[in-house]
């Protein structure tokens, strides 16, 4: 464009002061790079082509936190439709400068392990290529980071089906309750996207860290029925999949940055950096795919099982205090009688009625002073009912056919029943008062 530019005018004022002009005032080009930019000739469609696909490669890069090499940059390329091959990325990274990040080798030893101490057989033994389901094995292990307010500790639960961060917890101490809390942050993962789970069966891997050999987490196991699994002392390549993914905690997010300031720093940067794990970062382990998006597609193509209610509907009321559903018949043999049991919307009990769409749990007790418009058969919802008129509708829900009425409203009903009748019904001519 700027090329163009210039040869518009260049015969009226000459290329050095279109160049001198332009520089002033920011479009910085020298005098010889528009003459090499005449001598090339113009751009051929394959240099733009190429110009665009390192573009292209360039976003890629930035919009995984810059740390993909060519191999990762290239399926992620494929995901997104571009037909491009790797070593065609490999020189386009090489064209725009960039490079993915290489893990180091810094050793700091966090695990205190006593080999005489009692603990869990080695239930992996390294096939971490057995799981075939999710939540099959879990593999659990904590790092250290160092922060200007000294030594923080990161521990994470892997699923080793799909390499999915369940549980992870910051805390400036290694005590047993930093891995306590890892696990129960996993186990409330699974069952918030799944009220069905059940760790029954589950395997729990970790290496012989005290706080893993500990009684409160052996305890926290069996509360949970997951089998514990422990590798050898001394023998990193027992948890490898877990010292894996805490090399890429480390070289993807804490030794990029030059120093960290304290706990609350690195738990920011720890839970956006997890969130991408999980469901953005491709792993080469899972078809190059996310662990989310893993887990997806093994849901998606897994036969569907039978299905059962989840909620089966009693055959009598748990409830003697409830009333009856308004469906028009007698009431079941099963039903408690109106006497010898604690009934609900009596003295001090709470009554279940319905207006409109919502379920009333008001206290029903006498009024006091001179307001009785809880005696008052035809009583709002907004008020109290007196023990009377309570009791009264009790007994007649639990001893009449037929769904109980309240003088002046509609009909009670059970919670659980949807079939509202608001109706009015007529009051009678004579009110007393309820003592």
């Amino acid at each position: 464009m700027i090329v163009d530019y210039i040869d518009a005018y260049r015969s009226r004022f000459g290329v050095d002061p279109i160049c001198a002009v332009l520089t002033e005032h920011g479009i910085s080009i020298a005098p010889s790079t528009y003459y090499k930019t005449k001598q090339r000739g113009p751009i051929s469609d394959t240099d733009l082509d190429e110009a665009y696909a390192a573009n292209a490669v360039h976003r890629v890069y930035v919009a995984n936190k810059r740390l993909y090499g060519a191999r990762k940059i290239w399926w992620a390329m494929k995901h997104a439709g571009h037909d491009i091959g790797r070593d065609q990325v490999a020189r386009l990274m090489k064209i725009c400068g960039i490079r993915g990040v290489v893990r180091g080798k810094r050793r700091t030893t966090t695990t205190e392990s006593d080999e005489r101490a009692p603990r869990h057989p080695d239930l992996i033994n390294r096939k971490w290529d057995t799981p075939h389901r999710p939540d099959q094995w879990w593999v659990a292990d904590f790092t250290y980071v160092w922060t200007l307010t000294g030594f923080v500790y990161t521990a994470f639960c892997v699923d080793v089906f799909s390499r999915r961060i369940l549980g992870w917890q910051v805390m400036t101490s290694k005590t047993t309750v930093l891995v306590t809390g890892v696990l129960e942050q996993a186990l409330f993962t699974r069952r918030r996207a799944d009220i069905c789970f059940t760790s029954t069966g589950l395997v729990h891997h970790s290496d012989a860290g005290s706080q893993y050999t500990s009684l409160a987490f052996t305890e926290a196991l069996i509360a949970s029925g997951i089998a514990g699994s422990i590798g050898s002392v001394g023998d990193a390549l027992d948890n490898g999949l877990m010292e894996s993914t805490i090399g890429l905690y480390k070289t993807e997010l804490i030794d990029r940055a030059a120093s960290w300031s304290g706990r609350a720093e690195v738990e920011r940067e720890t839970a956006e950096w997890v969130r991408w794990f999980n469901a953005e970062r491709l792993h080469s382990s899972i078809d190059y795919l996310s662990p989310i998006w893993y887990e997806t597609r093994y849901r998606e193509q897994r036969p569907p099982a039978a299905s059962t209610p989840r909620w089966p509907e009693p055959e009598s009321p748990l409830d003697p205090g409830r009333f009856r559903p308004s469906t028009g018949s007698a009431a079941p043999a099963s039903w408690p009688g109106p006497t010898g049991e604690r009934r609900r919307g009596g003295e001090g009990g709470r009554g279940h009625h319905r207006r409109g769409a919502r379920v009333c749990r008001h206290e029903h007790r006498p009024a006091r002073r001179g307001n009785r418009r809880g005696d008052r058969p035809g009583l709002s919802c907004r008020g109290r009912m007196g023990p009377g008129a309570a009791s009264a509708v009790v007994r007649a829900g639990a001893s009449a056919a037929g769904p109980a009425r309240l003088p002046g409203r509609g009909l009670f009903h059970n919670r659980a029943d949807s079939r509202v009748d608001l109706r009015p019904v007529p009051s009678p001519a004579g009110r007393t008062r309820a003592r």
